[in-house]
Protein backbone atom coordinates (compact mmCIF):
# COMPACT_ATOMS: atom_id res chain seq x y z
CA UNK A 1 0.00 0.00 0.00
CA UNK A 2 1.33 3.42 -0.93
CA UNK A 3 2.04 5.72 2.06
CA UNK A 4 0.77 9.26 1.72
CA UNK A 5 2.75 12.01 3.65
CA UNK A 6 0.31 14.53 4.95
CA UNK A 7 1.43 18.20 5.33
CA UNK A 8 0.07 18.30 8.89
CA UNK A 9 2.45 15.50 9.83
CA UNK A 10 5.38 17.73 8.91
CA UNK A 11 4.08 20.47 11.15
CA UNK A 12 3.68 18.09 14.09
CA UNK A 13 7.16 16.64 13.61
CA UNK A 14 8.73 20.07 13.50
CA UNK A 15 6.86 21.07 16.65
CA UNK A 16 8.13 17.99 18.49
CA UNK A 17 11.73 18.49 17.40
CA UNK A 18 11.86 22.10 18.54
CA UNK A 19 9.93 21.93 21.78
CA UNK A 20 10.30 18.29 22.79
CA UNK A 21 14.10 18.11 22.55
CA UNK A 22 14.40 21.59 24.05
CA UNK A 23 12.40 20.53 27.08
CA UNK A 24 14.49 17.35 27.50
CA UNK A 25 17.71 19.32 27.31
CA UNK A 26 16.49 21.86 29.83
CA UNK A 27 15.40 19.08 32.20
CA UNK A 28 18.75 17.32 31.94
CA UNK A 29 20.58 20.58 32.58
CA UNK A 30 18.51 21.23 35.67
CA UNK A 31 19.27 17.75 37.03
CA UNK A 32 22.99 18.23 36.46
CA UNK A 33 23.01 21.14 38.89
CA UNK A 34 24.85 23.33 36.40
CA UNK A 35 23.78 26.72 35.19
CA UNK A 36 23.65 27.33 31.44
CA UNK A 37 26.89 28.69 30.04
CA UNK A 38 26.83 32.43 30.39
CA UNK A 39 24.28 32.44 33.21
CA UNK A 40 27.03 32.51 35.83
CA UNK A 41 30.15 34.34 34.75
CA UNK A 42 32.95 33.50 37.18
CA UNK A 43 34.33 37.03 36.92
CA UNK A 44 30.91 38.72 36.85
CA UNK A 45 30.30 40.80 39.96
CA UNK A 46 34.06 41.06 40.55
CA UNK A 47 35.39 43.22 37.75
CA UNK A 48 33.37 43.30 34.54
CA UNK A 49 31.24 46.42 34.16
CA UNK A 50 27.50 45.87 33.93
CA UNK A 51 27.61 42.16 34.82
CA UNK A 52 24.99 41.10 37.35
CA UNK A 53 25.89 39.26 40.56
CA UNK A 54 22.45 37.69 40.85
CA UNK A 55 23.58 34.57 39.00
CA UNK A 56 25.90 33.71 41.91
CA UNK A 57 22.95 33.50 44.31
CA UNK A 58 21.71 30.06 43.20
CA UNK A 59 23.31 26.97 44.68
CA UNK A 60 24.97 24.65 42.17
CA UNK A 61 24.25 21.56 44.25
CA UNK A 62 25.32 18.26 42.77
CA UNK A 63 28.01 19.82 40.56
CA UNK A 64 31.39 18.51 41.58
CA UNK A 65 33.24 21.06 39.46
CA UNK A 66 34.62 18.78 36.75
CA UNK A 67 37.10 20.40 34.37
CA UNK A 68 35.87 21.78 31.08
CA UNK A 69 37.36 20.22 27.92
CA UNK A 70 40.19 22.32 26.51
CA UNK A 71 38.32 23.04 23.29
CA UNK A 72 35.31 24.42 25.19
CA UNK A 73 37.23 26.79 27.46
CA UNK A 74 36.59 30.51 27.20
CA UNK A 75 36.54 33.60 29.37
CA UNK A 76 33.19 32.42 30.76
CA UNK A 77 33.65 29.62 33.31
CA UNK A 78 30.84 27.88 35.16
CA UNK A 79 31.61 27.31 38.83
CA UNK A 80 29.63 26.19 41.87
CA UNK A 81 28.10 29.12 43.71
CA UNK A 82 29.95 30.42 46.76
CA UNK A 83 28.52 29.95 50.24
CA UNK A 84 28.18 26.16 50.29
CA UNK A 85 31.22 24.77 52.14
CA UNK A 86 30.81 24.65 55.92
CA UNK A 87 33.57 25.20 58.46
CA UNK A 88 34.45 25.86 62.07
CA UNK A 89 37.09 28.20 63.48
CA UNK A 90 38.87 28.60 66.80
CA UNK A 91 41.41 31.09 68.13
CA UNK A 92 43.44 28.87 70.47
CA UNK A 93 44.99 31.90 72.17
CA UNK A 94 41.49 32.68 73.41
CA UNK A 95 41.20 29.15 74.79
CA UNK A 96 44.80 28.77 75.85
CA UNK A 97 44.02 26.75 79.01
CA UNK A 98 42.23 24.18 76.83
CA UNK A 99 45.20 24.15 74.46
CA UNK A 100 47.59 23.23 77.29
CA UNK A 101 45.34 20.33 78.32
CA UNK A 102 45.90 18.75 74.91
CA UNK A 103 49.51 18.06 76.02
CA UNK A 104 48.63 16.53 79.39
CA UNK A 105 50.00 13.12 80.31
CA UNK A 106 47.73 10.27 81.34
CA UNK A 107 46.94 10.34 85.04
CA UNK A 108 45.75 7.58 87.35
CA UNK A 109 42.08 7.84 88.27
CA UNK A 110 40.78 7.04 91.73
CA UNK A 111 39.08 3.64 91.86
CA UNK A 112 36.46 3.16 94.56
CA UNK A 113 35.63 -0.18 96.17
CA UNK A 114 32.54 -0.79 94.07
CA UNK A 115 34.28 -0.39 90.71
CA UNK A 116 37.35 -2.22 91.99
CA UNK A 117 35.24 -5.34 92.43
CA UNK A 118 34.42 -5.27 88.72
CA UNK A 119 37.65 -4.99 86.77
CA UNK A 120 35.78 -4.68 83.49
CA UNK A 121 34.14 -1.39 84.50
CA UNK A 122 36.91 0.12 86.60
CA UNK A 123 38.75 3.07 85.04
CA UNK A 124 42.45 2.76 85.77
CA UNK A 125 43.70 5.91 84.05
CA UNK A 126 42.61 9.14 82.38
CA UNK A 127 43.53 9.35 78.72
CA UNK A 128 46.47 11.56 77.75
CA UNK A 129 45.87 14.72 75.74
CA UNK A 130 45.86 14.11 72.00
CA UNK A 131 49.00 16.24 71.50
CA UNK A 132 50.93 14.61 74.35
CA UNK A 133 53.10 12.76 71.83
CA UNK A 134 54.38 16.12 70.54
CA UNK A 135 55.44 17.39 73.96
CA UNK A 136 58.88 15.78 73.64
CA UNK A 137 59.20 16.82 69.99
CA UNK A 138 57.05 19.90 69.31
CA UNK A 139 58.50 20.35 65.80
CA UNK A 140 60.37 23.43 67.01
CA UNK A 141 57.08 25.07 68.04
CA UNK A 142 57.06 24.95 71.84
CA UNK A 143 53.84 26.63 72.98
CA UNK A 144 53.91 25.87 76.72
CA UNK A 145 55.18 29.24 78.09
CA UNK A 146 53.05 31.99 76.61
CA UNK A 147 53.59 35.63 77.51
CA UNK A 148 50.82 38.06 76.52
CA UNK A 149 51.86 41.67 75.93
CA UNK A 150 49.32 44.47 75.48
CA UNK A 151 50.69 47.76 74.17
CA UNK A 152 48.80 51.02 74.58
CA UNK A 153 49.41 54.73 74.02
CA UNK A 154 47.14 57.26 75.67
CA UNK A 155 44.71 54.47 76.45
CA UNK A 156 44.42 53.36 72.80
CA UNK A 157 45.81 50.07 71.45
CA UNK A 158 49.02 50.26 69.45
CA UNK A 159 48.97 48.05 66.35
CA UNK A 160 52.18 46.99 64.63
CA UNK A 161 54.44 47.56 67.64
CA UNK A 162 57.53 45.36 67.72
CA UNK A 163 58.02 43.35 70.92
CA UNK A 164 61.35 41.69 71.71
CA UNK A 165 61.74 39.20 74.55
CA UNK A 166 65.23 38.70 75.96
CA UNK A 167 66.64 36.13 78.34
CA UNK A 168 69.75 37.89 79.56
CA UNK A 169 71.65 38.97 76.46
CA UNK A 170 69.91 36.45 74.20
CA UNK A 171 66.84 37.20 72.11
CA UNK A 172 64.27 34.55 73.02
CA UNK A 173 61.30 35.67 70.89
CA UNK A 174 60.04 38.50 68.66
CA UNK A 175 56.45 39.35 67.81
CA UNK A 176 54.27 42.19 66.49
CA UNK A 177 51.08 43.51 68.09
CA UNK A 178 47.74 43.03 66.33
CA UNK A 179 44.97 45.60 65.77
CA UNK A 180 44.07 45.37 69.48
CA UNK A 181 47.66 46.06 70.52
CA UNK A 182 48.23 42.46 71.66
CA UNK A 183 51.25 40.27 70.91
CA UNK A 184 51.67 36.63 71.92
CA UNK A 185 55.20 35.46 72.70
CA UNK A 186 56.36 31.90 73.37
CA UNK A 187 59.92 32.12 74.78
CA UNK A 188 61.77 29.08 76.08
CA UNK A 189 62.47 30.78 79.42
CA UNK A 190 60.51 31.38 82.64
CA UNK A 191 61.53 35.02 83.05
CA UNK A 192 63.05 37.82 81.02
CA UNK A 193 62.75 41.40 79.80
CA UNK A 194 60.54 42.93 77.10
CA UNK A 195 61.37 45.84 74.82
CA UNK A 196 58.50 47.45 72.92
CA UNK A 197 59.00 49.79 69.97
CA UNK A 198 56.66 51.80 67.72
CA UNK A 199 58.50 54.27 65.53
CA UNK A 200 60.84 56.25 67.80
CA UNK A 201 58.83 55.38 70.91
CA UNK A 202 60.17 52.65 73.20
CA UNK A 203 59.41 51.14 76.59
CA UNK A 204 60.58 48.18 78.65
CA UNK A 205 58.96 45.71 81.03
CA UNK A 206 59.69 42.38 82.67
CA UNK A 207 57.91 39.05 83.07
CA UNK A 208 58.39 35.98 85.23
CA UNK A 209 56.57 32.81 86.24
CA UNK A 210 53.88 34.75 88.12
CA UNK A 211 53.51 37.71 85.76
CA UNK A 212 53.04 36.60 82.16
CA UNK A 213 50.29 39.01 81.18
CA UNK A 214 52.01 42.37 80.73
CA UNK A 215 50.65 45.79 79.73
CA UNK A 216 53.10 48.37 78.36
CA UNK A 217 52.35 52.08 77.93
CA UNK A 218 54.12 53.99 75.15
CA UNK A 219 54.53 57.77 74.95
CA UNK A 220 53.47 57.72 71.29
CA UNK A 221 52.99 55.37 68.35
CA UNK A 222 52.94 54.99 64.57
CA UNK A 223 49.46 54.84 63.08
CA UNK A 224 48.49 51.54 61.48
CA UNK A 225 48.25 51.65 57.68
CA UNK A 226 44.84 51.07 56.07
CA UNK A 227 46.24 48.16 54.06
CA UNK A 228 45.21 44.51 54.00
CA UNK A 229 47.75 42.07 52.57
CA UNK A 230 46.12 38.73 51.89
CA UNK A 231 47.85 35.61 50.58
CA UNK A 232 46.14 32.30 49.87
CA UNK A 233 48.62 29.41 50.03
CA UNK A 234 46.75 26.48 48.50
CA UNK A 235 47.53 22.77 48.18
CA UNK A 236 46.57 21.82 44.60
CA UNK A 237 47.62 18.16 44.64
CA UNK A 238 45.31 15.44 43.32
CA UNK A 239 43.75 14.75 46.73
CA UNK A 240 42.22 18.24 46.69
CA UNK A 241 40.18 17.34 43.61
CA UNK A 242 36.97 16.69 45.57
CA UNK A 243 36.81 20.30 46.76
CA UNK A 244 39.02 22.49 44.56
CA UNK A 245 36.25 23.89 42.33
CA UNK A 246 34.14 24.81 45.33
CA UNK A 247 37.15 26.33 47.11
CA UNK A 248 37.95 28.50 44.09
CA UNK A 249 34.42 29.92 44.21
CA UNK A 250 34.66 30.49 47.96
CA UNK A 251 38.03 32.27 47.78
CA UNK A 252 36.92 34.50 44.92
CA UNK A 253 33.81 35.47 46.87
CA UNK A 254 35.87 36.21 49.99
CA UNK A 255 38.02 38.66 48.04
CA UNK A 256 34.93 40.43 46.67
CA UNK A 257 33.30 40.70 50.09
CA UNK A 258 36.46 41.98 51.80
CA UNK A 259 36.89 44.66 49.14
CA UNK A 260 33.26 45.71 49.63
CA UNK A 261 33.48 45.79 53.43
CA UNK A 262 36.70 47.81 53.59
CA UNK A 263 36.02 50.78 51.31
CA UNK A 264 39.05 53.05 51.15
CA UNK A 265 41.51 50.35 52.21
CA UNK A 266 44.21 49.11 49.88
CA UNK A 267 43.87 45.35 49.47
CA UNK A 268 46.89 43.50 48.14
CA UNK A 269 46.17 39.93 47.06
CA UNK A 270 48.62 37.13 46.25
CA UNK A 271 48.43 33.38 45.65
CA UNK A 272 50.94 30.59 46.15
CA UNK A 273 49.85 27.19 44.81
CA UNK A 274 51.92 24.16 45.78
CA UNK A 275 52.20 20.41 45.30
CA UNK A 276 55.21 18.32 46.32
CA UNK A 277 58.91 18.69 45.64
CA UNK A 278 58.99 15.84 43.08
CA UNK A 279 56.19 17.28 40.92
CA UNK A 280 57.13 18.95 37.63
CA UNK A 281 55.73 22.30 38.81
CA UNK A 282 55.81 22.15 42.62
CA UNK A 283 55.11 25.87 43.16
CA UNK A 284 53.26 28.62 41.34
CA UNK A 285 53.41 32.13 42.82
CA UNK A 286 51.15 35.01 41.80
CA UNK A 287 52.56 38.24 43.27
CA UNK A 288 50.65 40.86 45.24
CA UNK A 289 48.35 43.19 43.32
CA UNK A 290 46.00 45.85 44.64
CA UNK A 291 42.62 44.30 43.86
CA UNK A 292 40.71 47.49 44.52
CA UNK A 293 41.81 48.16 40.93
CA UNK A 294 39.38 46.24 38.68
CA UNK A 295 41.88 44.97 36.14
CA UNK A 296 44.09 43.61 38.94
CA UNK A 297 41.17 41.80 40.54
CA UNK A 298 40.21 40.24 37.23
CA UNK A 299 43.80 39.13 36.60
CA UNK A 300 44.22 37.58 40.05
CA UNK A 301 40.94 35.67 39.88
CA UNK A 302 41.85 34.32 36.45
CA UNK A 303 45.08 32.96 37.94
CA UNK A 304 43.03 31.29 40.66
CA UNK A 305 40.69 29.74 38.12
CA UNK A 306 43.57 28.21 36.11
CA UNK A 307 44.53 25.88 38.94
CA UNK A 308 43.80 22.14 38.74
CA UNK A 309 44.19 19.45 41.35
CA UNK A 310 46.87 16.98 40.27
CA UNK A 311 50.24 15.61 41.35
CA UNK A 312 51.34 14.78 44.86
CA UNK A 313 51.58 11.00 45.00
CA UNK A 314 52.24 10.30 48.68
CA UNK A 315 50.26 11.73 51.59
CA UNK A 316 52.57 14.48 52.98
CA UNK A 317 53.19 17.51 50.76
CA UNK A 318 55.64 20.42 50.49
CA UNK A 319 53.80 22.49 53.11
CA UNK A 320 57.03 23.50 54.83
CA UNK A 321 58.62 24.89 51.68
CA UNK A 322 55.40 26.56 50.59
CA UNK A 323 55.10 28.42 53.89
CA UNK A 324 58.81 29.28 53.76
CA UNK A 325 58.32 30.85 50.33
CA UNK A 326 55.14 32.64 51.39
CA UNK A 327 56.67 34.46 54.36
CA UNK A 328 59.77 35.43 52.33
CA UNK A 329 57.77 37.49 49.82
CA UNK A 330 57.70 41.30 49.90
CA UNK A 331 55.21 42.13 52.67
CA UNK A 332 54.39 45.73 53.59
CA UNK A 333 55.22 47.25 56.95
CA UNK A 334 52.50 48.05 59.51
CA UNK A 335 49.69 46.50 57.45
CA UNK A 336 47.19 43.75 58.27
CA UNK A 337 49.02 40.66 57.00
CA UNK A 338 47.26 37.31 56.63
CA UNK A 339 48.06 33.92 55.14
CA UNK A 340 45.24 31.44 54.62
CA UNK A 341 46.93 28.06 54.29
CA UNK A 342 44.41 25.74 52.56
CA UNK A 343 45.53 22.10 52.75
CA UNK A 344 44.59 18.49 53.43
CA UNK A 345 47.98 16.98 54.33
CA UNK A 346 50.89 17.81 56.68
CA UNK A 347 54.56 18.38 55.83
CA UNK A 348 56.84 15.37 55.50
CA UNK A 349 57.87 14.05 58.92
CA UNK A 350 61.64 14.46 58.91
CA UNK A 351 63.98 16.77 60.80
CA UNK A 352 64.73 19.00 57.81
CA UNK A 353 61.00 19.47 57.13
CA UNK A 354 60.22 20.11 60.78
CA UNK A 355 62.97 22.73 61.01
CA UNK A 356 61.92 24.46 57.80
CA UNK A 357 58.28 24.61 58.88
CA UNK A 358 59.15 25.95 62.36
CA UNK A 359 61.50 28.58 60.90
CA UNK A 360 58.79 29.71 58.49
CA UNK A 361 56.34 30.05 61.38
CA UNK A 362 58.89 32.03 63.39
CA UNK A 363 59.49 34.33 60.42
CA UNK A 364 55.74 34.93 60.13
CA UNK A 365 55.57 35.79 63.85
CA UNK A 366 58.41 38.28 63.58
CA UNK A 367 56.77 40.02 60.61
CA UNK A 368 53.31 40.16 62.15
CA UNK A 369 51.85 37.76 59.55
CA UNK A 370 48.88 35.85 60.98
CA UNK A 371 48.62 32.29 59.66
CA UNK A 372 45.07 30.93 59.40
CA UNK A 373 45.10 27.30 58.21
CA UNK A 374 42.02 25.84 56.51
CA UNK A 375 41.92 22.02 56.77
CA UNK A 376 40.15 20.30 53.87
CA UNK A 377 39.04 16.64 53.63
CA UNK A 378 41.63 14.01 54.44
CA UNK A 379 43.60 15.85 57.14
CA UNK A 380 44.98 13.92 60.13
CA UNK A 381 46.28 14.50 63.66
CA UNK A 382 49.74 15.65 62.55
CA UNK A 383 48.12 18.08 60.12
CA UNK A 384 45.99 19.43 62.95
CA UNK A 385 48.94 19.76 65.34
CA UNK A 386 51.27 21.54 62.91
CA UNK A 387 48.66 23.95 61.57
CA UNK A 388 47.06 24.75 64.94
CA UNK A 389 50.53 25.42 66.34
CA UNK A 390 51.28 27.76 63.44
CA UNK A 391 48.02 29.60 64.04
CA UNK A 392 48.60 29.85 67.80
CA UNK A 393 52.18 31.14 67.55
CA UNK A 394 51.40 33.71 64.85
CA UNK A 395 48.21 34.95 66.52
CA UNK A 396 46.06 33.46 63.76
CA UNK A 397 42.90 31.34 63.79
CA UNK A 398 42.56 27.61 63.11
CA UNK A 399 39.84 26.84 60.51
CA UNK A 400 38.60 23.41 59.46
CA UNK A 401 36.05 22.34 56.85
CA UNK A 402 33.21 20.15 58.18
CA UNK A 403 31.01 17.39 56.75
CA UNK A 404 27.80 19.37 57.28
CA UNK A 405 27.52 20.61 53.69
CA UNK A 406 28.12 17.14 52.21
CA UNK A 407 30.77 18.57 49.85
CA UNK A 408 33.99 16.61 49.36
CA UNK A 409 35.21 13.53 51.16
CA UNK A 410 35.18 12.84 54.89
CA UNK A 411 36.66 15.64 56.98
CA UNK A 412 38.86 15.31 60.06
CA UNK A 413 37.03 16.42 63.21
CA UNK A 414 39.26 18.21 65.76
CA UNK A 415 36.42 17.98 68.33
CA UNK A 416 36.28 21.61 69.48
CA UNK A 417 33.31 22.28 71.81
CA UNK A 418 33.39 26.07 71.46
CA UNK A 419 32.95 26.15 67.69
CA UNK A 420 29.89 27.26 65.70
CA UNK A 421 29.61 25.64 62.26
CA UNK A 422 29.31 28.43 59.68
CA UNK A 423 29.82 28.92 55.97
CA UNK A 424 33.50 28.99 55.04
CA UNK A 425 33.34 32.19 53.01
CA UNK A 426 31.52 34.03 55.80
CA UNK A 427 34.06 32.71 58.31
CA UNK A 428 37.04 33.91 56.31
CA UNK A 429 35.51 37.33 55.67
CA UNK A 430 34.79 37.95 59.34
CA UNK A 431 38.33 36.87 60.26
CA UNK A 432 39.93 39.20 57.70
CA UNK A 433 37.75 42.13 58.75
CA UNK A 434 38.41 41.30 62.40
CA UNK A 435 42.18 41.25 62.07
CA UNK A 436 42.06 44.57 60.23
CA UNK A 437 39.70 46.43 62.56
CA UNK A 438 40.27 44.60 65.84
CA UNK A 439 36.55 43.80 66.12
CA UNK A 440 35.52 40.24 65.28
CA UNK A 441 31.90 39.56 64.38
CA UNK A 442 30.28 36.54 65.98
CA UNK A 443 29.94 33.49 63.73
CA UNK A 444 26.53 32.92 62.19
CA UNK A 445 25.44 29.28 62.20
CA UNK A 446 25.19 27.91 58.69
CA UNK A 447 21.53 26.98 59.15
CA UNK A 448 20.66 29.72 61.58
CA UNK A 449 20.70 27.29 64.47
Amino acid sequence: MKRIWKPWLSVCLAFFLVFGFGACAANGLAKSGRAPMGAEDYYGGFAADGMAEAAMAGKAEGYAGEAEPEENKSETVVRPAAGQITAGAQDDNRYYAQWLKLFAAAEPSPVDEQTAENAETSEVAKAAGKFYRYLSNPWGMDSQRRVTVTVRSGGAPVAGAKVVCRNGDETAFRAVTNANGVAYLFPDCESGTLTVESGSNTATAAFDGENRDVTVELGGSVEKADVIELMFVVDVTGSMGDEISYLKSELADVVRQVASANAGAKINLAFLFYRDAEDSVPFKYVDFKDVTVKKNLTAQLKELDKQKADGGGDYPEAVDEALEQAVSKQWSANATKLIFLVLDAPPHDGQQYQTRFANAVRSAVEQGIRVCPVLASGADLLCEYTTRSAALLTGGTFVFVTDDSGIGGSHYDPDLPNVTVEYLNACMVRLINGYHTGTFADPVAWRGQ
